[in-house]
């Protein structure tokens, strides 16, 4: 009676092991599907020099930790942790996540995703392995030193490749899209009026014919273009100028909105020539990687000296905190050196909003999932794929990435990447 006692209790914690790693393995997906995708609803809006994107973003983080503390509230009833020192690693997130619209401007949504993806598991590995910052050292627990070394090696060495990849910016790919959707009916049009011998009518046709008009007083062209033109040419001839302003469909004046104003961080972005733009970006790249790959070095720290609480997921609403005040002061100083005049690109709030949300949910599955699965297969995995899924969105969906030479230096990139997360595993 008490072995059979003994065996049911054996089966359910064996049922109750295997339930919680796969939970945890289906929070580690949507966290890498949330963490590749985040960035993607802002990537067709103007999000100028990132300060007022951050702030948005990093309010929809809190909004999204507030939810998951009232959710985790209801399952798991007791105490709400709250700890001020997970709230740094709030702050060195923002750190990294201001340098986040800047790279993208620099080297798009395909290659700095990698770049900082692959730095930080580097920074992630070493903290770890060698036990920085107060961490419990995971060093003496691996079975294959040197090849734990190699693989992290092999991550670095990934960056040199993905920065060979030569990305569209964005004026080109609008550009590449207008050259490729020109419609059958207007190149068929255009091929009749060479036949001809007619000259072909521009979008700008009227506006000259005006200009003309407003310069001598009467339209001064002869050439017959086609019954379309020439009623228009008419009608100047015989009404006068002023009539035919009149006649014309007027417009409501453009009145100038904030968002047509450029910020100087912008500006000068824009305007670096193409290898500097590609070395600023793979250097804040960097910066922003060290930065990732330190936020949960905090609330590790306390989970690791049992100064707080063993669970992943107690943490999320205190470091959400330190992101959304980080932010705050970020904007203010922003305002500051501005003199109250900062530049605001309203139509980027919504969709940055929808990413801080994604971010935040993202980052608090990442919370359970380290909880529910061993650190070296959660980190690892969540380093890295999240960039692929980047690349592809920009390969798939923003044409950023084109010809065989970029796709072969991309691929070989992912290749190395991937045999170093295989080598740090297996290492373990």
């Amino acid at each position: 009676m008490s072995y059979t006692s003994s065996s049911s209790i054996d089966s359910d914690g064996a049922t109750s092991s295997v339930l919680e790693t796969i939970v945890g393995y289906v929070a580690l997906l949507f966290s890498v599907l949330l963490f590749g995708s985040f960035l993607v609803p802002v990537k067709k809006f103007e999000a100028g020099d990132g300060l007022y994107y951050q702030f948005v973003v990093c309010s929809g983080i809190f909004i999204s930790g507030v939810f998951v503390m009232l959710f985790n509230g209801v399952l798991n009833p007791g105490p709400i942790y709250f700890e001020p020192y997970a709230m740094v690693g709030g702050l060195i997130f923002v750190i990294g996540n201001l340098f986040s619209v800047p790279i993208i401007q620099c080297i798009g949504i395909s290659l700095g995703p990698c770049i900082w993806g692959a730095f930080n598991l580097v920074t992630g590995w070493v903290t770890g392995t060698f036990g920085l910052f107060g961490l419990n050292a995971d060093k003496n627990d691996i079975q294959i030193f040197w090849l734990n070394c190699i693989g992290a090696l092999l991550s670095v060495c990934s960056v040199p490749l993905y920065a060979l990849i030569k990305v569209r910016d964005k004026s080109e790919v609008v550009a590449s899209e207008k050259y490729t959707k020109v419609p059958d009916e207007e190149s068929d049009k255009a091929i009749e009026l060479y036949d001809e011998g007619i000259p072909q009518v521009t979008e700008n046709v009227d506006d000259k014919v005006h200009e003309d008009t407003e310069k001598s007083g009467k339209s001064d062209i002869s050439v017959v273009l086609n019954e379309d033109v020439n009623s228009q040419i008419d009608l100047n001839e015989k009404v006068g100028t002023e009539s035919a302003i009149k006649s014309t469909p007027t417009t409501p004046p453009q009145i100038p909105s904030q968002q047509d104003v450029k910020s100087p961080i912008f500006l000068l972005i824009d305007k670096m020539p193409k290898t500097t733009k590609k070395i600023v970006g793979v250097i804040l790249s960097v910066i922003s990687g060290m930065m990732y790959g330190s936020n949960l070095d905090t609330p590790n720290y306390l989970k690791n000296s049992g100064k707080g609480s063993p669970n992943g997921i107690d943490y999320v609403f205190s470091q959400y905190c330190g992101i959304m005040f980080s932010s705050t002061f970020f904007l203010l100083a922003y305002c500051i050196v501005f003199r109250n005049k900062p530049i605001v690109y309203s139509s980027t709030t919504m969709p940055a909003l929808i990413a801080g949300v994604m971010w935040g949910l993202a980052q608090a599955l990442l919370f359970y999932a380290n909880t529910s699965l061993p650190y070296i297969i959660v980190y690892p995995i969540v380093c890295t794929l999240p960039s692929l899924i980047s690349s592809l969105w920009g390969i798939v969906v923003f044409k950023e990435i084109f010809g065989w030479r970029n796709f072969m230096f991309f691929a070989a990139g992912t290749l190395v990447l991937f045999v170093g997360i295989i080598c740090i595993v297996i290492s373990r």
